[in-house]
């Protein structure tokens, strides 16, 4: 194995990185995006896989038996692909219309000193923006150590001044979003299935506990 690893320029390169991308996607894997690393090698392991087989069927028929596999596998993923739910169906908006719900953002830490974006933070990245605190998404591995249903956004000891989510809710909103925080959700945002919460100007300041 390892002389013919050595013998291949870029083999030994590929091994590890397919090592690395599924021991990482085994310790880690949260979500879809975390398949982005290992889809390259799913690609290869699979015209490995369709490879060996033609082999396989050449050896017990004659040709045409190798093609009809190859041909198999290629309506086999075909198939999957117009079955795919993110490609049957257009998208209701796209990274334009991101871009400007991301400059309004933007506005709203200008204008109020303080967001905190849950469950949508790719429009931090398009605003240039840091967090009001460092979660933007709840996992397993966070869910382990904080009480999600107790929790408070708090920075400074000082809950932010606007509040962005999508994913259907924000960890502890029963604590303070109703009492403390009342709905602007402007139209744009609604579109892209997000919420908008402004602090109310006499709302407590929260403190833990």
């Amino acid at each position: 194995m390892l002389a013919r690893l050595g013998a291949r320029d870029g083999l030994l390169s590929f091994v590890v990185g397919a090592a690395g991308a599924t021991a990482f996607t085994l310790y880690d894997h949260q979500g879809v995006p975390d398949l982005f690393f290992p889809h390259p090698y799913f690609a290869v392991a699979t015209g490995l896989l369709v490879a060996v087989a033609m082999r396989a069927a050449g050896r017990i028929v004659p040709a045409p038996a190798p093609l009809a596999v190859a041909l198999a596998v290629m309506v086999a993923l075909g198939w999957q692909m117009r079955r795919d739910d993110a490609l049957r169906q257009p998208p209701r908006y796209d990274l334009d219309d991101q871009r400007d719900v991301a400059s309004m953002v933007r506005g709203y830490h200008d204008s109020f000193g303080s967001v905190w974006v849950y469950g949508a933070v790719h429009l931090l990245g398009l605003a240039r923006l840091d967090n009001h605190v460092p979660y933007g998404l709840f996992y397993d591995d966070v869910e382990s150590v904080v009480a999600v249903d107790e929790y408070l956004p708090l920075r400074d000891g000082r809950m932010p001044e606007v509040i962005v989510h999508g994913r259907g809710g924000v960890p502890g909103a029963q604590r303070y979003l109703g009492p403390d925080y009342v709905e602007i959700t402007p139209e744009a945002f609604a579109a892209q299935s997000l919420g908008v919460w402004r602090r109310r100007a006499a709302g407590p300041r929260l403190a833990p506990g």
